[in-house]
């Protein structure tokens, strides 16, 4: 009797809030950026192409296109939002990596196909990046920073698209926020009648 064979999951917020990220800068031809490597998480097959593809990202060996991926600066933390999703990822990063970025440094997201250790020193993440290239198990693409949001709009009590905090707001992304490895905290941003109606 065959056994079928086990079909990758979804990227629910829960399995991306539990996914390795990693942030460096460093240089391509174009110049220095400001790269964020997104892994799934270890023990389970999880559709990281179909993420990569709802974010618009492309092969290492095609032109990098521009990404679907909304980028904010909130303290210490990046909140990525992919168009199309009702979720968000917030990770944190360095302040060097945040200067860069708001200073109008181009980002690179990096998608990768397999699980990487949490602990993977930058050595290790060159490694992975290097033998996911031919398998094509590796996708990228473009962002710019599009802006910062301040404590109440990331905790729903402001619009996150104006800032507004006139009443009504309502309900808008999850925001799933990386605790640490496998712990995540759901907080739900908001947006204005004003915004909703221009979308």
């Amino acid at each position: 009797m065959e056994m079928a064979a086990e079909q990758p999951l979804p990227l629910s917020s829960e399995l991306l809030a539990t996914s390795s990220v990693w942030t460096w800068i460093d240089s391509m031809p174009e110049g220095l950026v400001a790269f964020l490597l997104i892994t799934p998480p270890m023990g389970g097959a999880v559709d990281m192409q179909a993420f990569a593809t709802r974010a618009c990202l492309g092969a290492p060996n095609q032109p990098m296109p521009d990404s679907t991926i909304q980028l904010v600066i909130q303290g210490a933390d990046a909140v990525l939002a992919i168009c199309g999703t009702e979720t968000a990822l917030r990770v944190s990063i360095t302040p060097e990596w945040a200067q860069f970025v708001r200073a109008g440094g181009t980002v690179v997201v990096v998608i990768g196909a397999d699980p990487l250790l949490p602990t993977a020193a930058r050595r290790e993440v060159d490694d992975y990046l290097l033998g996911a290239v031919l398998p094509r198990k590796l996708w990228m693409g473009k962002t710019r920073l599009a802006a910062e949001f301040t404590e109440d709009q990331v905790h729903g009590r402001a619009c996150r698209c104006c800032g507004s905090a006139e009443a009504p707001l309502h309900p808008d992304k999850a925001l799933v926020t990386r605790v640490t490895t496998g712990v995540v905290r759901d907080t739900v941003t908001a947006v204005c009648t004003d915004c909703l109606v221009l979308r």
